[in-house]
């Protein structure tokens, strides 16, 4: 009798049973499917979020390397990881207006300027000694070099120089409206490279 039970509820048994399994197999599927899909957004918010934060920083380099107005002949080269910045001004000496939008766009964007400069053996910036003045024997003139020089540094150890210069008969440099800019960005990794070489010169001497 119960032979006959048992056979009597075996395909009931036999279809509960596959039925139970399947349902057991989409469970399970429906779990992988949505730890899956969760890997995939958490994966696709990193992503987006390290793009955003990517290209809000190359923002913020791209408006730290200044471009005055009205500036004139503007040069850009890349050279050894340094990017490079070459243009002309029209402003009398001592150029404050441009020194001062300089300053202040680049401290707004975190930047801080150095007193002296790290990548260069520590020499006195602008903040030190204001504008100086120098000879230069390639130019094979008496004309006198004027020159107002700043080094600024941000959180991720990236390096902004900005050179300001006019040429001037000695003793005349009132009367000059010429200014030659430079603008050197040198990013964290070149800057360490570039330490450790000064560095290395400093102990051997």
């Amino acid at each position: 009798m119960r032979n006959k039970i048992f056979f009597s509820l075996f395909p009931f048994v036999l279809f509960f049973t596959g039925t139970m399994d399947k349902t057991l197999f989409d469970i399970g599927k429906m779990k992988i499917t949505t730890y899956i899909t969760t890997l995939l957004v958490i994966f696709i918010s990193i992503f987006m979020g390290c793009n955003s934060n990517s290209n809000q920083y190359a923002e913020i380099l791209s408006k730290s390397l200044i471009v005055l107005p009205k500036a004139e002949e503007v040069q850009r080269t890349e050279i050894d990881g340094t990017t490079q910045i070459f243009y002309n001004l029209k402003e009398i000496y001592p150029a404050s207006k441009s020194i001062d939008l300089i300053e202040t766009q680049l401290k707004s964007m975190g930047w801080e300027t150095l007193k002296y400069d790290e990548l260069n053996f520590s020499a006195p910036t602008a903040l030190v000694t204001g504008w100086s003045k120098t000879k230069d024997p390639k130019l094979g003139t008496e004309d006198e070099a004027h020159i107002w020089y700043s080094i600024w540094k941000n959180i991720n150890g990236d390096y902004i120089k900005y050179h300001f210069q006019y040429f001037s008969p000695e003793g005349q440099i009132t009367e000059q409206n010429s200014l030659r800019v430079a603008v050197v960005y040198v990013p964290s990794k070149v800057a360490n490279e570039i330490k450790s070489k000064v560095k290395a010169v400093i102990e051997k001497q």
